[in-house]
């Protein structure tokens, strides 16, 4: 009886909520204003130009003798077949347009891998001033299952859309964009954390679920 009921309540958390957050201030709600902010300009170079970046960034890697340019927890990489030598770029300050630096890669998607599972993730999509772009957000969790899809449409910088998603069961363990030209969709503040919890967490958290509604089936 034991074995069924903890089968039941972890079948239960893989079936908590999943679904699209449609502004920053909930996503920062979700996460009780306890987040990570990629911005990608903790390191600025400022010449105007791109800085190329062959291979994935994260906290560790070298840019032209500097490592830091985003935090701790997650790791940016091209995520399709790439149509330019290098798989990132980092546009600089007045690159097509753009008033701080962003990340963007040599193919149509970007993806972004995180350190354990997050209970919601948040970015902002452009692409360079001028430059129409339509594409989607698709979130994965741990078991590379598709969480769900968040579609966008873009007239190039200042036009911003935000894409959001949060996943309270599995949680999300990468997300990729993916855009409509040879080079991918222009991300910035990209917004996480909240881990899901241990599964002991996870455990008495779908306990205490099928308990309530128990409770509300009685009183019915």
């Amino acid at each position: 009886m034991r074995f069924c009921l903890i089968a039941l309540a972890l079948a239960s958390v893989a079936l908590l909520p999943a679904q699209r957050v449609t502004n920053r201030g909930d996503l920062k709600t979700i996460l009780n204003n306890h987040t990570t902010l990629d911005t990608f300009d903790l390191v600025s170079f400022g010449s105007g130009n791109q800085v190329n970046i062959y291979g994935s960034l994260n906290y560790l890697v070298d840019i032209q003798g500097y490592a830091g340019v985003v935090h701790k927890g997650a790791s940016y990489y091209n995520a399709g077949a790439r149509n330019y030598a290098n798989d990132l770029f980092l546009p600089e300050p007045g690159f097509y347009g753009l008033e701080s630096q962003k990340l963007l890669a040599g193919s149509a998607s970007i993806g972004i891998q995180f350190e354990r599972p997050m209970r919601a993730v948040g970015l902002d999509v452009t692409n360079y001033a001028g430059f129409i772009d339509v594409g989607y957000m698709a979130a994965y969790d741990s078991q590379n299952h598709l969480l769900g899809t968040v579609s966008f449409r873009t007239g190039g910088y200042p036009d911003y859309s935000f894409l959001g998603w949060e996943s309270e069961g599995n949680g999300i363990a990468k997300v990729i964009v993916t855009g409509s030209r040879n080079w991918s969709p222009v991300i910035d503040n990209v917004e996480y954390d909240g881990a899901v919890p241990e599964p002991s967490s996870l455990l008495a958290l779908a306990l205490g679920a099928i308990a309530l509604g128990r409770k509300r089936s009685q009183q019915s």
